[in-house]
């Protein structure tokens, strides 16, 4: 119910406009990003919104402007995500990768200086424009009057769950102060959730928890350890290091050649499995060639970020198959974001960083 409170609440605001509409939900995806560090249970919120949107706008299953609906959600949400630490599984695995190999870790607030500015807020920008202009409706753009139905008052668990994700975003947002990490702050706030008075939950929904997905992410850490230890990550690194001269490409070639060096394993697996396979391959690379491991390690968040086809990432999969949106119109606005990113966001990024200092 809150997740629809805040969708109607944004979208009631919007007007009957196509393009206010189309900015609102991705608008809506963005923020939530903020507030839910799971791309799949973003997309379990927000995709029943957008079939309401569907049902009070009397769509056709095969209408441009439900599919564009559908399109804005899934894009707003799992885009722009990468330019928040603790919104995407690919940033995490690659965070916990580089403490272990390095020691050498980034706060919540510095890793949303590096990328938001680009890969997040002008990613989320690119996005909608491409939403726009793909899947504009033939005719007029204005859309019917929209009206949703009424909520009943928002409740005390309502209220509790907005403190303590505010909360959580506040501690975040100054983790360079009380130098508390992400992670104890996000399993703190799971804890107030299931407190005997204070909480939201009973222990009881603990049984719903999908402790297969823990075992997951745990397994990218396992199989980035492996290839550290078995020496493939140094083999592979000097044979890269001897095929491509890092010393002549400067440091803008440098960084970009990271973040393509991606693309081939993306192709292959899951980008959060990306993230476990070749972090220590981009950290032992950067040290060899006497890059910045902070910065490689942010180029190969923008290259697991590039998805290019939705068997890439779990999110884009469970999204399509809701329906009201076909593979050719999915694939096309995702192919399309994800090459203007790393034609135009990924060299303005690097860009921004040289001029920060990072690299």
């Amino acid at each position: 119910a809150l997740g629809k409170r805040l969708a109607f609440g944004l979208l009631q605001r919007l007007g009957s406009d196509y393009t206010r509409l189309i900015f609102g939900l991705h608008l809506l995806g963005f923020f939530l990003a903020f507030l839910l560090p799971s791309g799949i249970i973003r997309i379990f919120i927000l995709i029943p919104v957008g079939l309401k949107l569907i049902e009070v706008m009397r769509l056709p299953r095969d209408s441009r402007l439900g599919a564009a609906i559908i399109a804005s959600l899934i894009c707003g949400t799992n885009y722009p995500s990468a330019g928040i630490l603790t919104a995407s599984l690919p940033n995490l695995v690659i965070l916990g990768i580089m403490e272990t190999e390095l020691q050498q870790t980034i706060s919540w607030g510095a890793w949303l200086l590096f990328m938001l500015p680009t890969i997040g807020i002008l990613r989320l920008l690119v996005s909608t424009v491409v939403i726009l202009f793909l899947f504009r409706p033939t005719g007029s753009t204005s859309l019917p009057p929209l009206t949703f139905p009424a909520l009943p008052p928002m409740t005390t668990a309502e209220k509790r769950v907005i403190a303590y994700l505010s909360l959580a975003i506040l501690l975040w947002a100054t983790d360079f102060l009380h130098q508390i990490h992400p992670t104890y702050v996000g399993l703190g706030i799971v804890l107030l959730y299931f407190l005997p008075v204070f909480g939201v939950f009973s222990f009881e929904k603990l049984r719903g928890l999908n402790f297969p997905l823990l075992f997951y992410i745990a397994a990218f850490f396992a199989m980035g350890r492996a290839l550290q230890e078995s020496g493939f990550n140094t083999i592979i690194a000097t044979r890269v290091l001897q095929i491509v001269d890092m010393s002549r490409a400067g440091w803008f070639g440098s960084y970009y050649l990271l973040i393509l060096l991606t693309l081939p394993f993306s192709a292959l697996m899951d980008t959060a499995a990306v993230a476990g396979v070749l972090t220590p391959l981009v950290l032992d690379i950067a040290q060899k060639a006497g890059l910045s491991p902070l910065g490689a390690a942010l180029a190969e968040a923008i290259g697991t970020s590039l998805i290019f086809l939705p068997y890439q990432a779990a999110p884009f999969m469970i999204a399509y198959g809701f329906g009201h949106i076909r593979m050719h119109q999915l694939v096309r606005a995702m192919v399309t974001i994800s090459l203007l990113t790393l034609l135009l966001l990924a060299p303005l990024t690097l860009g921004y960083w040289h001029w920060l200092g990072l690299i």
